[in-house]
């Protein structure tokens, strides 16, 4: 009976080792699908952050230079021309808003709201015409 318990080598069967793997590649294959909407709206967010911080510094050199500034949407959405220059948008990213908006000497601005669209998800940024204030905010569907 001793013979018979040392003669089975120890470790896993390559049985049990396929078990585990099919498991693991299961695990993996179902883990993008997770993960892409998470990321499509952190690059909303993102994106709407940088465009956000741009139109700021529109608003800003407007009462610095005493001088209206605008800032002009392409139509295909796909970028933005401030003073400054043209900024592409990252792709798979959309703004969908007026074409022109313009920032005042006095800091007022004409009133507007972008959305900033990637896959499904989107975020506002909104500017508030007495104050010229940018706010940005998430509104998923």
């Amino acid at each position: 009976m001793r013979s018979r318990l040392l003669s089975t080598p120890p470790g896993f069967s390559l049985l049990e080792i396929s078990v585990v793997l099919a498991v693991l590649a299961a695990a993996i294959a179902a883990l993008p699908s997770r993960l892409l909407p998470a990321l499509s709206g952190r690059a909303a967010a993102a994106a709407a952050a940088a465009i956000a911080t741009d139109l700021r510094m529109a608003r800003d050199a407007a009462t610095a230079d005493a001088a209206e500034q605008d800032v002009l949407l392409s139509a295909d959405g796909g970028s933005y021309r401030l003073p400054a220059g043209l900024r592409a948008l990252p792709s798979g990213t959309r703004i969908d808003g007026p074409a022109r908006l313009r920032f005042f000497p006095d800091g007022s601005a004409s009133a507007a709201a972008l959305s900033v669209r990637v896959g499904v998800h989107h975020v506002l940024v909104r500017i508030a015409p007495l104050t010229g204030r940018i706010d940005t905010d998430a509104d998923d569907d």
